[in-house]
């Protein structure tokens, strides 16, 4: 698991980012550590404990990337691609994702929460037990993807498909839904309610 060291500048409560005692705005060596951590994701090698939160990753080919037990909340993605990662008890909460692919994805135990996503496709994909409460999605595919016991609990999602894909156990609770598709899903399985 990554650790929780606190940023040592004074006043400040966010999380010091690998390789720096510091978080990214208090650091002097940001743009450094902003490619050291981009090259190791890139790698897909496996990467696991990292922390950076607050930047930008503009086109960027995260295929193949292997991540574990990391912190990639409040950043910004915009045309990355990540397809064919595999992503265990990864943070990306509160990030905004734009034109971003998740093609062939294998997720366990990730946190999306709170995040945006904006013409983005999971197409394919097996995302078990991963948390998107709260999001905002846009224009988002996750057609013929294995969601099982995942949370889209008070999420808003417009435009969303989830067409022939496993809902069981997934819970739509409390979400705002326009234009969502559950064709030859299991949606009978998923939960909407709490009675």
């Amino acid at each position: 698991m990554f650790s929780f060291n606190t940023c040592v500048s004074e006043g400040c409560t966010h999380l010091a980012v690998t390789g720096s005692p510091h978080c990214l705005a208090h650091t002097e060596q940001s743009e450094g550590i902003v490619a050291s951590v981009t090259k190791q994701i890139s790698s897909g090698q496996p990467v696991g404990s990292v922390i950076l939160t607050g930047t930008q990753f503009e086109d960027e080919d995260f295929s193949n990337s292997r991540l574990y037990a990391c912190s990639l909340s409040r950043n910004i993605f915009i045309n990355c691609n990540f397809s064919s990662s595999f992503l265990q008890l990864t943070y990306f909460v509160f990030s905004r994702f734009i034109n971003c692919t998740f093609e062939g994805l294998t997720v366990k135990y990730a946190v999306f929460a709170g995040s945006e996503f904006e013409q983005c496709t999971f197409e394919g994909s097996d995302i078990y037990h991963t948390n998107f409460l709260g999001i905002g999605a846009r224009d988002v595919n996750f057609n013929d993807s294995d969601l099982y016991y995942s949370c889209f609990t008070q999420a808003q999602l417009d435009n969303v498909s989830f067409q022939d894909c496993n809902l069981k156990k997934v819970d739509f609770y409390e979400t705002k839904r326009s234009n969502v598709s559950f064709k030859y899903s299991n949606y009978e399985e998923a939960v909407f309610s709490r009675d």
